[in-house]
């Protein structure tokens, strides 16, 4: 890539990790880590970057470019304490879950769990539900 073309990627990112993840339907975890998996998904569902692979981040990251942000092997974590906003509004009364096909029958039996991660991505819009359903299962249930 191109070095302008990599420092737009590393301003995307950190945008990501640091501002509104939210936006992206991604979810940091407890140490503010990410899976990488879980941010080429959302980079892929973005016009202009549906082309960026694995390789391409590694590129950036060995770019020389100051960077605010580490890649380790299957995550990427901030170097900086990410600043969590809070809000002292109720949840909304209806939040959504868009559901694998295959894991939909599980869910009816046992109900939501979290699988890898520490929670269950729950979304304030159904759009959003189906973006992060469209991640695991082309054809997610809502």
């Amino acid at each position: 890539m191109k070095k302008h073309q990599l420092k737009e990627l590393g301003k995307l990112i950190e945008y990501i990790l640091f501002h509104r993840p939210d936006e992206f339907g991604l979810f940091l975890d407890d140490d503010d880590s990410l899976p990488i998996k879980e941010l080429m998904w959302a980079l892929h569902e973005e016009t202009g970057w549906k082309h960026i692979r694995l390789g391409h981040l590694k590129e950036l990251a060995y770019s020389g470019l100051e960077l605010a942000f580490t890649l380790e092997e299957t995550q990427i974590r901030p170097k900086r304490e990410v600043t969590k906003t809070t809000s002292d509004t109720l949840p909304p009364r209806l939040l959504f879950f868009g559901a694998r096909r295959k894991a939909y029958p599980v869910i009816l039996k046992h109900g939501l769990r979290p699988g890898s991660r520490p929670y269950v991505p729950l979304a304030t819009t159904e759009e959003m539900a189906l973006r992060i359903g469209k991640r695991r299962d082309l054809k997610p249930i809502l």
